[in-house]
Formats: structure tokens, sequence, C-alpha cells
């Protein structure tokens, strides 16, 4: 079994988020995949993090072929936004203003996914549908960060198929449908327990069918 440790790619300063508690001090969104070129022989390439949100294509549901990932893993990218204050500066009695570390920078520890309770197949994955990706990664405060989440590597496909099949219920061709939730959880650097909205993500799963993944990175105009 690998280590559960993901890449956190990217930190950017952007502005606004989606799907989202406004009480939480971590915004996630949806799936937001990179943006790249699309070439003559229609190969994407150049895949870069959005450099803005509000042009960010944001998918609200994944679609899986666990055929096409023999070979490849599948990924979720989730943006992440930091809804903390500034704390470096304050200003006391007699004082214009004192600096000092910020402590409300968020450094992530992991993702949480907890799938359907009522889903007979993939709340097998993980330990009763509750999987958890560790990772580490800092969202600055008042800025953002994009992070692709490994869900599944070619060599860790058979639990996923596993469960795809006992969903199918043996047919072949079957598109199964679920959503698992999605939470983002990190401690500030002042040392506060931070976990972000819960996102719920629809997913629809085959193995062979004639539709493709979701893709992790997207041609854009």
């Amino acid at each position: 079994m690998r280590p559960l440790t993901i890449a956190l790619l990217g930190t950017l300063m952007l502005a606004g988020s989606a799907c989202a508690d406004p009480e939480a001090s971590l915004l996630v969104t949806g799936h937001t995949p990179l943006e790249g070129s699309l070439e003559d022989d229609g190969t994407i390439t150049s895949c870069e993090v959005p450099d803005t949100i509000g042009d960010t294509t944001l998918v609200q549901s994944l679609f899986i072929n666990l055929a096409q990932h023999d070979n490849v893993p599948f990924s979720l990218g989730l943006l992440m936004e930091n809804q903390l204050a500034d704390s470096s500066q304050y200003a006391p009695i007699g004082e214009d203003s004192n600096d000092r570390i910020d402590q409300n920078h968020i450094e992530i520890q992991g993702y949480e996914l907890t799938f359907d309770s009522d889903d007979d197949g993939f709340n097998t994955l993980g330990s009763d549908g509750e999987v958890r990706y560790e990772a580490t990664g800092i969202v600055p405060t008042d800025g953002v960060l994009w992070a692709e989440v490994v869900l599944f590597f070619p060599n860790e496909i058979d639990a996923w198929r596993n469960a795809f099949e006992i969903a199918a219920g043996g047919q072949s061709n079957a598109i199964v449908p679920t959503f698992a939730e999605v939470q983002v959880v990190g401690r500030t650097t002042g040392g506060e327990k931070v976990t972000s909205n819960r996102l719920t993500m629809p997913l629809q799963v085959c193995d062979g069918c004639a539709r493709s993944s979701t893709p992790i990175c997207v041609a854009v105009e």
C-alpha cells in the first residue's frame, strides 16, 4: 500500500470561492481542472493552474471510466481559499502598529472522502467508505491553493473495480451513480484546528463504457 501522500501543486493569490459554507475558515470548490492549450493532434498541453477564480471551470460532478486508468491515475483538482484575516499586525494603545508573525496561514494535513453510506459498493472503500489522503501544503491568509488529489494509482485500481462490481450487480457496461462528501482538514500556523466546508461530489463510475473520465486538464480558448 502506498503512503497516502499527495502533491499539492501551486499557491495562488486569488479572490472568491464556490460551493461553500460562509462560516468555514477554509472554503473548497468542486473539481477545478488545470487549463491548457489544444494542439492540432487533439492533445492538450501546457496545463497550468488557473490564474483567476472568476474564469475557472468548476466541475460539480466526476465521471470515472476505470478502464482508462490501468496505466494512469485518476485525480481530483481542488481549489481552496483561506477566509481568515492576516493577524500579523495589531495596534495596542499608544502604538501605531506592531509587527508579529501571521498566525492564520492554514497548513493542510489531509483530505477526507466519505462515500454514500447507503451505497453497497463504494462504501467498501477505505474504512467503511471513509478514505483519507494525507497531504501537506500552505494556504496563506487571503490566498488560494490548488491541489491535485490522486484518488487512486493504477496499482490501487482493484479496490475501485471491486466496489464497482458490487454496485453494478454484475451488469456489463453499467454506469453506477454514487456520491462522496469531500472535506479538507488542517491547522493554522497558530495551532488552531481547521476544517473546510463539506462539499458533496456526485460521481458516476463505469469500467469500459464509451464515455471518458473527467480530465485533470482542459483546453481553454
